[in-house]
């Protein structure tokens, strides 16, 4: 993998765009709401619903296509409404309809060409080769073709769609896309872009607006350099899926060494992570193939599917020190600490003597 230095090489509208990848976006468009009435009747800032934009017919595609061809289509404002996602308050940014199609074809066009830049351990707004199943299924692998006790980290990236810095965003972007092309301005507008709530108009200084397809391909791009400095490290098996990142690796060392290397990356990009979920756990191998530790209920998914089909305990090691662990199975799904970070490790982690985890298994 390697950036497109050369300026001849750079992306740029007239290569990507063709008529036929709009209408494909529209038809996506289109019906994904028919069983969801009450999603076409959605409004933005133009006030228009999704039938609004149908009984144009193709004559409202066409125009939609006249302005990107000649590179006159701009985006409007969305409307940016809050909801509640799984007891988290998020911000849901709901662009107009026309804007919802090319925002889309955005999406597929720079998924398809940074395709080959993403990490294979990130599997999150991908292909249909990638997605959770495929990063569960990964992990399970892993888990079951191990005969060493394996080292965890885990850690999950606090509001990492509103926190993507956007200089540092369009750094990185530049590397691909000719920052003089139409194209660019369009990913430009897409990452400082306007949006319309209660108290009047805005343009966000930060972050990335969460419900649009477009945001999903910018962030994977924003972590592509933290992917690969992880992958890069010998005795590690990493993956990501969206913000939430998991190293399993048989050397202590190693997952040291990418945890600091996480944390350092992190910090440059302007991110933190959850000190809720962050978790460093010893995995051992059970000898009756069974779970001893005790899962609850309200623990992730991706932890929860393979602590229940791998035969592999999780056990709360009460040694800090650099010789063998003396391990004991925990209670209540509650872990003390795994393994202890040597002090620059623990100072970019930004935690106590060792790394500790006070919440239940994620």
């Amino acid at each position: 993998m390697g950036d497109i230095r050369n300026s001849d090489r750079l992306l740029r509208w007239r290569d990507v765009y063709r008529e036929a990848e709009l209408y494909k976006a529209a038809v996506r468009v289109y019906t994904k709401p028919l069983f969801l009435w009450r999603k076409a009747l959605q409004t933005s800032s133009d006030g228009q619903t999704l039938y609004d934009l149908a009984a144009r017919g193709l004559k409202g595609l066409a125009r939609i296509h006249k302005q990107l061809l000649r590179q006159q289509f701009h985006f409007r404002p969305s409307i940016g409404l809050k909801y509640n996602f799984n007891g988290k308050r998020r911000t849901l940014y709901i662009p107009p309809w026309e804007e919802r199609i090319v925002d889309l074809l955005l999406y597929r066009l720079l998924n398809r060409r940074f395709d080959r830049f993403f990490s294979s351990s990130s599997y999150a707004y991908r292909d249909h080769t990638y997605g959770l199943d495929r990063c569960q299924s990964r992990i399970a692998d892993v888990l079951r073709a191990a005969r060493t006790p394996l080292y965890l980290v885990k850690r999950d990236i606090s509001d990492y769609f509103a926190s993507v810095d956007h200089d540092i965003l369009l750094a990185q972007l530049a590397a691909y896309i000719d920052p003089q092309d139409y194209l660019f301005e369009l990913v430009e507008e897409r990452i400082r872009f306007e949006y319309q709530n209660e108290s009047g108009y805005h343009r966000a200084g930060i972050g990335i607006p969460f419900g649009c397809a477009s945001a999903c391909v910018l962030a994977n791009v924003y972590l592509i350099e933290l992917d690969r400095a992880i992958e890069s490290i010998p005795d590690m098996h990493y993956f990501r899926y969206a913000d939430d990142l998991l190293l399993l690796s048989p050397s202590r060392e190693a997952a040291v060494l990418a945890s600091a290397k996480m944390q350092a990356i992190l910090a440059e990009l302007r991110l933190t992570t959850k000190l809720s979920h962050q978790q460093d756990l010893l995995l051992t191998v059970d000898k009756a193939s069974t779970i001893k530790a005790s899962i609850t209920k309200d623990t992730k998914e991706t932890t929860t599917n393979f602590a229940r089909r791998i035969p592999f305990a999780i056990w709360d090691c009460s040694s800090a020190s650099e010789g063998p662990f003396r391990c004991r199975a925990t209670s209540r799904g509650r872990f003390r600490t795994c393994f202890a970070l040597p002090s620059a490790a623990r100072a970019g982690a930004g935690r106590g003597s060792a790394i500790r985890t006070s919440g239940r298994a994620h």
